[in-house]
């Protein structure tokens, strides 16, 4: 296979092959659930964020001082 760098490195494949044939009737119509994260969205291969393949993208950013605060209970400051 190839892709954006001439070829698709093999863990990219064997998340893409078992993704793409993914159907309700494989799974007896239960939701997948597909969970992955970096630090690097430019980075990630078109193929991965191909329409169709997630239903959902969700993007977070850093959080800013007040947010690092609220998320720290006052106990470990």
């Amino acid at each position: 296979m190839y892709g954006r760098y001439g070829f698709v490195p093999r863990h990219l494949h064997q998340l893409l092959q078992p993704v793409s044939d993914l159907s309700w009737e494989k799974t007896d119509d239960k939701p997948v659930v597909v969970i992955g994260a970096t630090n690097r969205p430019d980075a990630l291969d078109p193929a991965l964020r191909r329409a169709g393949r997630f239903d959902h993208e969700i993007g977070m950013t850093v959080p800013d001082d007040k947010a690092r605060a609220q998320c720290v209970p006052n106990t470990f400051i």
